[in-house]
Order: structure tokens, then sequence, then C-alpha cells
């Protein structure tokens, strides 16, 4: 497995290095080139966070339907983070459009074995986390180094970083916003979906005070070996041990720590709501609704439209993401119970009246 795993980081690293260089020449040109970026605020962003699988996919790509928000795109955040790199890559889609839209149709092995647990689509809405990668940043990166301390550093942001590195991380964050609003429209409203950021949620206040927040849950003796779960396929691929119980240890107390936080935030006034995956599931009208009130977003009547027929068609809907559910794996290394007295009722549908 050693030699196997060496090959494919022989391929994939230089390939990296060759891709973050071309990254940050793209930054120096935005500089030189479209330097009116720093000066768009960031208005209203959503943030939708949470534990993994917890429908927080679902529900950034529902609402991404709604033109006045914006959110990345997998080929953005891995080819074209820069303004100069999306003019360009949207000029050669238009040039090449017969051809890259066979590219987007066919899917590897490995893009087919992920559609069951989160579909990859080079122009489907992703997570943002991604543009944290040219500075190493990226909690993605525990995939490919999974026994490195530092990514999983990263897993507890606010609490083990210090404060001048969190302050670079997010500095960067944030002109990675301004770009994207930049090239997408500077009147748009960021919508982002990063589960990895619910480590970070005093920070995104900080950096974004009139921020909208909400976080995705489902028990924990469902989100645990789900993840797990899900991180299969890209373990295969780098030759990675699913099964090592320090791994297992690792992602079971990372998800306590993001429970621990989600309770703690979720009793501080407006700093975030949260959003139960069985609520989300029976109950999408309601939940958008009550997102829309406490964001303070216009809703117009064509999306309120769509909400009701998508709410109808979510009722029907049935997960195809198959796993063991061992009722021992969540409580082998840590009580949930002690962070997470679950009720099973939505903090964002609570006093929906109000938002």
């Amino acid at each position: 497995m050693g030699v196997a795993r060496n090959l494919v980081l022989l391929v994939l690293m230089p390939l990296m290095l060759v891709l973050l260089h071309i990254h940050w020449l793209g930054f120096l040109l935005d500089e030189v080139l479209f330097l009116g970026y720093r000066k768009i605020p960031i208005r209203q962003p959503l943030f939708i966070l949470g534990v993994p699988r917890s429908g927080t996919t679902y529900l950034q790509r529902t609402l991404s339907r709604d033109t006045q928000f914006t959110t990345t795109t997998l080929e953005e955040c891995l080819f074209a983070p820069s303004i100069i790199q999306r003019y360009v890559l949207s000029w050669l889609k238009r040039l090449f459009r017969p051809i890259t839209r066979r590219l987007f149709q066919n899917k590897s092995s490995f893009t087919q074995s992920m559609d069951h647990i989160h579909s990859l689509g080079l122009e489907e809405p992703e997570e943002d986390f991604l543009l944290l990668l040219p500075i190493l940043s990226s909690f993605i990166q525990m995939v490919v180094f999974p026994s490195n301390p530092r990514f999983w550093r990263l897993a507890y942001f606010d609490k083990e970083l210090p404060e001048r590195e969190r302050d670079v991380i997010l500095n960067f964050y944030y002109k990675m916003v301004q770009r994207h609003l930049y090239f997408h429209g500077r009147d748009k409203i960021l919508l982002s979906k990063n589960p990895s950021f619910t480590s970070l949620i005093g920070s995104l206040k900080r950096y974004f005070p009139d921020s909208t927040i909400i976080a995705c849950v489902r028990s924990p003796e469902e989100t645990v070996p789900s993840q797990i779960s899900s991180l299969k396929p890209a373990f295969d691929l780098l030759r990675h041990d699913i099964a090592d119980p320090q791994f297992q240890q690792a992602v079971s107390k990372m998800l306590a720590h993001y429970y621990a936080l989600i309770e703690e935030y979720s009793g501080t006034e407006n700093t975030l709501y949260v959003l139960e995956i069985g609520e989300l599931k029976s109950r999408l009208y309601d939940c958008v609704l009550s997102l829309y009130g406490k964001g303070g977003y216009s809703l117009s009547s064509e999306m309120e439209q769509f909400y009701q027929q998508e709410a109808e068609r979510n009722l029907a809907y049935q997960s195809a993401h198959q796993y063991a559910k061992e009722s021992h794996l969540e409580n082998r290394f840590v009580d949930f119970n002690q962070f997470w007295p679950m009720s099973g009722q939505s903090r964002l549908l609570s006093n929906a009246a109000e938002g």
C-alpha cells in the first residue's frame, strides 16, 4: 500500500505545485489589472456549516437557484481562483463549448463512486474552503495527509491557531470572496457552504458581522459512520486505511468539537441558527422562509414557487448512500451526549414569525 500511495503522490504533487504557481501568478495579475476588487463590500453573506452529511450540500444547491446569491463552483475553486483565470476560463469554455460539454458529461471512476455520497461536477456549486488551497490552509488536505497535525489543527481553528495565523487565513479568504464578487457581480450575496468552517464561527462573525450562519445537524450516531464512509473513495484512491483507529478517533473528536461549538453559539443571540436534517427534509419550504426572514433576504414569487415544488420533490427523496451504522462507532472514542443534547427541533424554525 505504501508503494502505491507514493506513486499516486509522485504524480499528484508535481501537478499541484504547477497549479499553485499558476494561481499565484493569477493573484499577482489581479493586483495589476483588477485592483478595484479590494473595494467591493461583502454584504449579508450566508454561511452554511454544521456537521458533515447533514444536508449542507443539498441546501447550498437549492438556494443557489436564487440569482441574488452567488456561490463557487468546483472548477473555479480548483482551476480559476483568481479573476484573470476566471476570465480566461470563461473565454476558453465559450471557444471550446462542444468539447468541454462532453468533458463535463464524462466522469471518472472516482467521481462516479462519489455520486451516491456527494456528486462532483466541475460546474456544480462546491465548498469554497478549496479557495484556501493556495495558502495550504484547506482542511481537505487532510485526506491526502491524514496524519499531518497541521491540517488537523484547522479543525480547531478558533481554539488552537494563534490569532496572527487566523488573521492571515481570514484576510486571504476575504480577498478571495471579493474576487468572486468582482467577477460575478458586486451586488450579489455570497452563499458559502463549508462544514469545516464550523471551527471558525467566531472568526466568521468577526470578519463578516452582518452574516447569517446556518448550522445543519443530524444525530451523532448517523453523522460519524456516514462521514467516515464518505471518505472511503478518496482514502481508497490514495491507499489510506479508513479503518485506522487513530484516524477514526481524530474524526470522532473533531465532530464532537463541532457539536460543542454549535451548541455554544446557538445560545448566543443572532450568531447562528440550527437546522436539523429531518426538518430540512420534511419542512423545506418552512425552513427556507425562516432562513430568508432571519437573513433579511428578499424572496421573489418565482423563487417561492420553486421552493414549494422542491419541497414536494424532497419529501420523496431517498439517499443512495449506504453505510454500516454500527452503534458502537460513535461512542468508541467520545461521549457525544455531553456535547449535544439533541432535541430534534430546529432552532432555525423556532420563533419563525420574528425572523
